[in-house]
């Protein structure tokens, strides 16, 4: 990359190696099946148009490259700080700062991540022999996290893969798409092992999720609902009707891009 007359200082390199990375990040989640948005019935509802199959991939993966860049924003707005309250209140403030667009642009990837997670979640443990107590396979075993502390008749439970799921979510926002590939492909990386900080960090979400329901200790409200609550109050539309108000935005959006 020939860097011409720009000023090159000592932070250039990292910096450049950080976008490196992140491009890297996003293309491989854009073709992961973690963010799939295309089905034959599209039973979950999203975002699409009535165009052939190679234009709508061509744009839902500029959505999904969209979405990526705000994520990342999300995470970046919080560097530096350490203190749970000082984060909620800069991401708030992030959130509160972004248009409608960006806002279900935010709230879509999220819940398409979500979804994705439950799915292969589920599958994982389905084909790991995990419920019949065969051995589990190690192709199987790379993508599917079970904490040890998880009963056995948990697994047979959609309830503990939705909680998983929405400690996903928030995780995701939290530290951007970074986390989903650390959770996903982590294991690939021999030396650093990133997949074993992605997994720390979800059962550390578990735990405190287990504390609230027991009354143990406050909580704050997942970033996704706040995500909501803010597109509701600037789209002018009611919790029920979020979801269709944010598909329709999205849509138009993909609509308008040029292919």
């Amino acid at each position: 990359m020939p860097l011409g007359d720009i000023v090159v200082s000592i932070l250039s390199y990292p910096w450049v190696d950080e976008m490196h990375y992140r491009r890297r990040t996003i293309d491989f989640l854009i073709e992961h099946e973690i963010t799939e948005m295309v089905d034959t019935t599209n039973i979950a509802g999203w975002p699409t148009l009535d165009i052939p199959k190679d234009e709508l991939f061509k744009r839902l993966g500029m959505f999904k490259k969209g979405a990526f860049l705000l994520l990342y924003r999300l995470a970046d707005c919080t560097t530096g700080l350490s203190e749970t309250p000082a984060i909620r209140t800069r991401q708030s403030e992030f959130l509160e700062s972004l248009s409608s667009d960006d806002l279900a642009s935010l709230g879509v990837i999220v819940e398409v991540m979500g979804h994705g997670f439950f799915t292969m979640t589920k599958t994982a443990i389905h084909d790991s022999g995990l419920l019949n107590n065969t051995a589990m396979p190690p192709s199987s075993a790379s993508h599917l996290y079970t904490p040890d502390t998880t009963p056995f008749e948990d697994l047979w439970n959609d309830n503990w893969i939705r909680e998983c799921m929405c400690v996903f979510e928030d995780l995701v926002q939290k530290y951007g798409p970074a986390f989903a590939y650390a959770y996903i492909e982590g294991s690939n990386d021999c030396v650093r092992r990133p997949d074993l900080w992605a997994r720390s960090k979800l059962q550390n979400g578990l735990d405190n999720m287990n504390a609230y329901e027991m009354g143990y200790t406050m909580s704050y409200a997942s970033l996704q609902s706040v995500v909501w609550r803010v597109f509701c109050k600037k789209t002018g539309c009611s919790l029920q009707d979020s979801w269709n108000v944010a598909r329709e935005l999205v849509e138009v959006q993909m609509e308008g891009y040029k292919v």
